[in-house]
């Protein structure tokens, strides 16, 4: 599900934002550990897929 919604929905969206702004499409997408992301960093295309460790995705995201 989540290669799907990566393919199908954010990398279409984001491509077209960059062309947009003239911005060299090159992604770096930081996930947390939920059960349905993947477990190991990956590629698909230009999106680089970093899995933040446990419990340190609150460094990012300090109003939770």
């Amino acid at each position: 599900m989540f290669t799907a919604w990566l393919t199908e929905c954010f990398k279409p969206s984001v491509e077209t934002y960059c062309l947009g702004e003239e911005m060299p499409f090159n992604i770096l997408l930081l996930i947390g550990n939920a059960p349905g992301y993947p477990r190991a960093p990956m590629e698909i295309q230009e999106i680089n897929i970093i899995v933040m460790p446990a419990k340190m995705i609150f460094i990012l995201q300090p109003i939770d």
